[in-house]
């Protein structure tokens, strides 16, 4: 760990992980720990789990900073037995040793109760009197630990840490009342971001809550009665000629994402023409485009003005809307709908990768209210989603404050007033 800020300040000193303040110490997790160990999977493996038992924690549940109960999977009490060693105990730090999770890190939720781990977890139990484990799982979330992990992974392919390594990791110690107060600063940066969390999910549940009514003409907004129609998307809409491209050189692609999070810039693959090859066409600001082979995971957006101009394969398809029938943020806005996009999949075909053909994308059935009223749902989704969207602009801005803060006290560069020494 370097820290320039903290460099050559009155009241800190020199260590090998950087300058700290005089109070603290830079020590290996082994110095103040009593157990570092993992688990093992039965034999049997996934054959062995059972509905409920006993919690057998694994990889994916241990995240960074908080447990995920998701997929948690359940082993026999007498199982559990022949792995007493790996059982795990309030307090205890879940670290994850191998794998693409490798290095995250959490405290064990108590509410559980007995529960173990498999061997891709470790559990780290510390010193009680010696170390908060809630300050510590911050330092081994932080950024101070990516350069101990990249430095002492063990597997050939960088992805995995046993317990020597673990054990020799060093980390910036304050006395113990200052780790709890750091501790306990940022856990209310937690609740804070926690609670911005769930108001963006009440949110979002609401926004699809008056999708499903407000797309399907179960809900009406007022001023608005007339009887809705059912027609078929190529009365209202077309997919046109387009020119294939003679040379993609110095061209960028981009790509429709899925699960309707609309197109982005592709930046990992250059495109390149082919004998056998898909041709590529350009494609501009405000096209409809569809991606054939994941409609049905929400593959389909309109392209912004900042993509304008880049190309894209013809395994995405353009529709061209007729705006004089309808809107096309209607329209986008019905696709979006789980509830539809989902039940497409069965009309996909082809003997490789199956994707809906341009024929069968305009048969499909679109509920049709009068233009005006699609005008006026889609402007109710909008401001949803507008509203939304603040509130993660938000949510990111309160979790880089937190990380930046989180930096300074967990190297000391800022101290909590109480622990500040005149100088």
């Amino acid at each position: 760990m370097t820290t320039d800020r903290n460099e050559n300040r009155p009241g800190y000193k020199e260590t090998k992980i950087g300058w700290i303040p005089e109070e603290w110490e830079a020590v290996t997790v082994r110095e103040k720990a009593t157990k570092i160990g993992s688990g093992i999977t039965p034999r049997g493996g996934k054959s062995v789990y059972l509905d409920e038992g006993i919690p057998f924690i694994r990889s994916q549940n241990v995240q960074a900073g908080y447990f995920e109960p998701k997929d948690l999977q359940y082993i026999s009490n007498e199982q559990n037995d022949k792995m007493a060693s790996s059982e795990v105990k309030p307090k205890d730090i879940l670290y994850n040793i191998t794998g693409a999770s490798i290095g995250r890190a959490c405290l064990f939720p108590t509410e559980i109760g007995t529960a173990n781990v498999n061997q891709h977890v470790c559990i780290v139990r510390l010193k009680a009197n010696e170390c908060n484990p809630s300050f510590a799982v911050r330092v081994m979330n932080s950024d101070i630990a990516k350069k101990h992990l990249y430095e002492n992974q063990a597997g050939g392919g960088r992805e995995g840490l046993n317990f020597q390594n673990l054990g020799n990791y060093r980390i910036p110690l304050p006395p113990l009342p200052e780790q709890e107060k750091i501790a306990e600063v940022l856990g209310c940066w937690d609740e804070g971001i926690q609670t911005l969390e769930d108001l963006i999910e009440q949110k979002r549940l609401r926004k699809k809550g008056l999708m499903q009514q407000l797309l399907t003409g179960k809900k009406r907004l007022p001023g608005f009665s007339e009887d809705w129609k059912t027609v078929k998307l190529g009365t209202i809409a077309s997919i046109p000629k387009k020119q294939k491209l003679e040379s993609v050189e110095g061209k960028s692609l981009l790509t429709v994402k899925l699960h309707c999070l609309g197109i982005e810039k592709n930046e990992n693959t250059r495109p390149k023409l082919s004998e056998k090859g898909r041709p590529y066409f350009k494609r501009m600001a405000g096209e409809f485009l569809i991606g054939r082979q994941n409609f049905h995971n929400g593959g389909f957006g309109i392209v912004p003005k900042s993509l304008d101009g880049l190309i894209a394969s013809n395994a995405i398809t353009t529709l061209k809307i007729d705006q004089t029938k309808v809107c096309k943020n209607f329209l986008l806005m019905t696709f979006s709908n789980p509830d539809y996009y989902k039940r497409v999949g069965h009309r996909m075909d082809g003997t490789g990768q199956k994707e809906l053909s341009e024929k069968e994308i305009l048969t499909l059935d679109i509920p049709y209210p009068p233009l005006e009223e699609q005008k006026a749902i889609s402007a109710v989704l909008r401001t949803a989603d507008e509203e939304i969207a603040l509130l993660e602009a938000e949510l990111d801005a309160l979790r880089k404050q937190k990380k930046g803060l989180m930096q300074k006290l967990l190297t000391g560069e800022v101290r909590c007033p109480e622990f500040r020494t005149a100088v």
